[in-house]
Parts: C-alpha cells; sequence; structure tokens
C-alpha cells in the first residue's frame, strides 16, 4: 500500500487540499558566505542537522486539541502516515494535506488547518532557534502530489 495520500489503488488522484508552501530566508545567501569563507561543509553540517530534528516534527507527531475537565491542551496522537505529503527539496518545503470532513457547519478542512498550523509553527519556531527563518503561504484548491510531481 503506498503511503502517499493522493493515489487511490495506486493511481493517482487529485485531491481537494491544503497546500503549505515555504522556503528558508537568506539560504542563498548563506551558501554564498559559506564558500566565500571556505566553511561550506560546516554549514552544510548545521543546516542538515537542523532540518533532520526540525523535519522530524513534521513528518512523525500529530496533535489534537481536546478538552479535559473544561480546559482546552493540546495531546499527542497516533500518527496517520497517510494523513499527508511532505517534500522537501533544496530549502524548500511544499506539504499537501488533503481535506477530509466537513465540520457541523459545512466548512472543511478545521481539522487539516488546525494540524498544518500547528506543524509549521513547530518546525518554524525549532528553525529559528538554529538560525532559519522561514517565509510562505498557505493555500487551499486541487493538488496532487507523488515523488516526481
Amino acid at each position: 500500500m503506498s503511503r502517499n495520500p493522493y493515489t487511490l489503488d495506486d493511481a493517482p488522484k487529485v485531491k481537494e487540499s491544503i497546500c503549505a508552501f515555504f522556503d528558508i530566508l537568506g539560504f542563498k545567501e548563506k551558501v554564498n558566505s559559506a564558500k566565500n569563507l571556505d566553511i561550506s561543509n560546516e554549514r552544510l553540517k548545521h543546516f542538515h542537522s537542523s532540518l533532520r530534528v526540525s523535519a522530524n516534527f513534521l513528518e512523525n507527531k500529530k496533535y489534537e486539541l481536546v478538552t479535559e475537565d473544561g480546559i482546552s491542551v493540546i495531546k499527542e496522537k497516533d500518527a496517520y502516515i497517510n494523513d499527508y505529503s511532505l517534500r522537501i527539496f533544496s530549502d524548500c518545503f511544499v506539504i499537501g494535506y488533503p481535506l477530509k470532513d466537513y465540520n457541523k457547519i459545512g466548512w472543511q478542512g478545521g481539522k487539516e488547518i488546525f494540524t498544518i498550523m500547528e506543524k509549521l509553527s513547530q518546525f518554524q519556531l525549532r528553525m529559528s532557534l538554529c538560525g532559519y527563518l522561514l517565509r510562505g503561504a498557505i493555500t487551499i484548491g486541487e493538488l496532487y502530489m507523488d515523488n516526481d510531481i
């Protein structure tokens, strides 16, 4: 079975989704300055470890907002790896999260938006603590993602 939420019976399928695209501010300048200072390998190691630790949060953990004794809390829950698709290339990131259910007022995407915003805020916090700031956008529309597209 495919890990990709954009396949159905191993065939590609376009789905109404939340799509987040973001990149690292000033990445090109960091690469160029590292080259000029002859510290490219050190800079790469730092970026690679920062990305690996931060992206691990995007890939493996899932949280939900629950109410316990009248208090709203965020709790970790079992991850459903097929819920969304993540692609990382160079200093760019794309997350596609297919919308699933309508809520009581007929608006689709509440759970997915909460999850994306929570994951991106934690990812941005972790990357900023390592010296990398992010910029990007989130939109809703038809999307298909796989390893090639």
